[in-house]
């Protein structure tokens, strides 16, 4: 034991619990309030991601697809010049 705890007697100890105990009851308001503010960001933040996902996929849909269309003909490649 460090000298310190060895000096100190139960009543005190008792005292500083109930100091220390008090504290942290009045902080359990503030401590809600953060929980229900950072609940609610995080909330928005995922909505945001979810309408920007869906704008994405919207635009992957309206986009014109790049595969060859089939009225163009293909050219017929060759390495060398054909004579």
């Amino acid at each position: 034991m460090s000298e310190t705890q060895a000096h100190v007697s139960p009543e005190e100890m008792a005292a500083r619990q109930a100091e220390i105990k008090a504290y942290y009851e009045s902080q359990i308001p503030f401590l809600e309030v953060q929980k229900q503010y950072e609940t609610l960001i995080t909330e928005l933040q995922e909505l945001e991601a979810r309408r920007a996902m869906a704008t994405m996929r919207v635009a992957q849909i309206m986009a014109p697809s790049q595969e060859p269309s089939k009225d163009t003909p293909e050219s017929k490649r060759t390495l060398r010049k054909e004579e």
